[in-house]
């Protein structure tokens, strides 16, 4: 167990056998231990140590220093200088301390230092430990589990192959995992972190910081700053943290949360759960069947293409499903949904949303709040919810209801296509525009139903309704209420029901039926059937040959122009048939009858009646069973009257007039023309 001095000049000392002690001394040496566990002692100048075989210790001293450990478990420092440090074969601990250092720990499980300067590291095989020290360091882990920490300054680390441990700690570091099951932790500075083959975990920490995990399931956090994360191939976890981030999950099914602050989330391909959390984030699914959670905040959304879940949490949020059968939920907040292609199912709040269903036959409810709905084309089902809101079926067959029981007052175009409506409670305006539609004003509320062009089916419900069929043979039912019912063109039905409503059928042939109430109905142009049904109507028919039935009530009847047939009822009815040849028969009741012109068929039925011919050739009868005082005028024209039964007074007025009094003590006057008058029995005045 020697001990040598080299002293001053450019030595070479050689321990050979033994734990030999060996110092170079001043002067650029060249020391080596030779086998035994030495200890080798550079001092001053540019040295070059070697342990040999055992476990050596080695300080290089002041100098650019060239140690080398060699076989066995050594120990090397570098000491001040820019020195090349080796531990060789063995567990070796190497320090490069001071200066610019290439620290190697070759084979077996070494501990490498740094210290102070800018150091380059080789870890070679092996579990190694790597500790930068201070300055801007490289590292290479190369094979095996190595920790490596960058220490302070601006670091590169390349784990290689192996499950390896980077920290970054103070800098802006890049760390690359290389091949293996690596841990990636950035600490302080804008750090970028790779992670290559294999399952890894990132974390990013403070700064802004860029991840790239690259092949296999990985964990990703960003943690604080305005990371960049990016998943890669693999099922991925992805958290933004604190900052606003970008991440995208990339291929793989992913879950992605942007944490905190204004983030720009991609789930990428694969079937993704993306979240937003807190902040306004912009949030997309991409390719394949994701869950999208906006989060606290304004939040922009995109399912992209497949059949996505998107919930936009608290906020006024934008949501766009993109492609594919998707269900949307805008959450609290005034919303902004688009289904997109495909069969979606689009939900709202209770503030004011906007839902537009887009192409496919789509489900939107919009629950409470004033929202805008629209279906878009396909055969959508939508429920407004209970405030007033603004919908439009779009195209195709749509059913839209106002299911929140509310009093809302909601406007409603169903679009083209054959839809069903049900507005609800309230003062509603529904337009059923194209194709055939059935709407229905709701139980209550004073309604609007416009059917628009098609054969559509109109009912008002409850309350003062206003009903419009427009193009097409239309049924409109006015329910409840004083109605007003409008058929416009088309062979239409409407039914007033109960109320005193009014009744127009417009062009065609209409059957109009004010059911009770004192009801107003006009047939308008076409040959019509108006019946007013109980109460004390108003009937007029237009132009056509048109029937009408009085029924119970002291109604009125007017034919107007064709050759119409009129029917009083009960009641004491007035009766005019208008120009045409009209059948008339006023039936029980104190009746007024006028044939107008043409030649009419008078009847007054029972009861006293007063009936005027009118111009043209008039027939004119009293049929009633009962004794009856009846007053008749022929006017112009050859007419024929029976009175009937009954004390009556007849004047045939202008015309070649048969008058025949029948029963009773009748007064008979033919005035100008050629007359027959026949009294019949009774005491008659001719």
């Amino acid at each position: 167990n020697d001990t040598v001095y080299g002293g001053s000049g450019n030595d070479e000392v050689f321990g050979d056998f033994g734990d030999d002690t060996l110092y170079g001394g001043s002067g650029d040496d060249t020391v080596t231990g030779d086998p035994g566990n030495d200890s080798v002692f550079g001092e001053l100048g540019d040295d070059s140590l070697r342990g040999g075989d055992g476990s050596d210790t080695l300080y290089g001293g002041a100098g650019s220093d060239t140690l080398k450990g060699d076989d066995g478990d050594d120990t090397v420092s570098g000491g001040s200088g820019d020195d090349d440090v080796s531990g060789g074969v063995g567990n070796d601990s190497v320090f490069g301390e001071l200066g610019n250092d290439s620290v190697t720990g070759g084979a077996g499980q070494d501990t490498l230092v740094g210290g102070a300067g800018n150091d380059l590291f080789f870890g070679n095989s092996g579990d190694d430990i790597i500790d930068g020290g201070t300055g801007n360091d490289r590292f290479f882990g190369n094979s095996g589990d190595d920790t490596i920490d960058g220490g302070t300054g601006n670091d590169i680390a390349y784990g290689g192959a192996g499950n390896d441990t980077l920290l970054g700690a103070s800098g802006d570091d890049t760390l690359d995992g290389g091949a293996g099951a690596d841990s990636l932790v950035g600490t302080l500075g804008n750090d970028l972190l790779i992670g290559g083959a294999g399952v890894d975990t990132f974390v990013a920490a403070s700064g802004d910081d860029t991840v790239d995990a690259g092949s296999g399931d990985e964990t990703l956090l960003g943690e604080i700053g305005n990371d960049v994360l990016l998943g890669g191939a693999g099922n991925d976890t992805l958290n933004g943290g604190v900052g606003d981030d970008t991440l995208r999950g990339e291929s793989g099914d992913d879950l992605v949360g942007g944490g905190s602050g204004d983030d720009a989330v991609f789930g990428g391909s694969g079937n993704d759960s993306v979240f937003g959390s807190i902040g306004d984030d912009s949030v997309f699914g991409d390719a394949g069947a994701d869950r999208l959670f906006g989060g606290q905040g304004n939040d922009m959304l995109e399912g992209g293409s497949g059949e996505d879940a998107i919930s936009g949490g608290s906020g006024d949020d934008t949501i766009s499903g993109g492609a594919g059968n998707d269900t949307l939920d805008g959450g609290t907040g005034n919303d902004t949904l688009d289904g997109g292609s495909g069969d979606d199912s689009l939900y709202g709040s209770d503030d004011v949303d906007s839902l537009l269903g887009g192409a496919g036959s789509d489900t939107i409810i919009g629950w409470f709040g004033n929202d805008t709905i629209d279906g878009g084309s396909g055969d959508d089902s939508i429920d407004a919810g209970g405030q007033p809101d603004l919908v439009y079926g779009g195209a195709g067959d749509d059913t839209i209801t106002d299911g929140g029981g509310g009093g809302s007052l909601d406007t409603i175009y169903g679009g083209a296509g054959n839809d069903i409506v049900d507005a609800g409670l309230a003062d509603d305006s529904v337009f059923g525009g194209l194709g055939n539609d059935t709407l229905q004003g709701g139980a209550t509320g004073n309604d609007t139903l416009d059917g628009g062009s098609g054969d559509d089916s109109l009912l008002g419900g409850t309350g003062t309704d206003t009903l419009s069929g427009g193009i097409g043979a239309d049924t409109l039912l006015g329910g409840s209420g004083d109605d007003a019912l409008a058929g416009d063109s088309g062979d239409d039905t409407l039914v007033g029901g109960l109320g005193n409503d009014t009744l127009d059928g417009g062009a065609g042939a209409d059957v109009l039926d004010g059911r009770s109430g004192d009801d107003s109905l006009f047939g308008a142009s076409g040959d019509d059937t108006v019946d007013g049904d109980s109460g004390d109507d108003f009937l007029r028919g237009g132009a056509g040959d048109d029937t009408f039935f009085g029924d119970p009530g002291n109604d009125t009847l007017i034919g107007d122009s064709g050759d119409d047939l009129l029917r009083g009822g009960a009641g004491d009815d007035t009766v005019s048939g208008g120009a045409g040849a009209d059948v008339v028969n006023a039936d029980n009741g104190v009746d007024t009858v006028e044939g107008g012109a043409g030649n009419d068929t008078l009847d007054g039925g029972s009861a006293s009646d007063l009936i005027y011919g009118g111009s043209g050739d008039d027939s004119i009868v009293e049929s009633g069973s009962t004794f009856s005082a009846d007053t008749i005028y022929g006017g112009l024209g050859n007419d024929s009257v029976a009175a009937g039964a009954g004390d009556d007074t007849v004047q045939g007025d202008v015309g070649d007039d048969s008058l025949l009094g029948e029963s009773g003590d009748d007064t008979l006057s033919g005035g100008a023309g050629t007359d027959i008058l026949d009294g019949g029995s009774g005491n008659d005045v001719v």
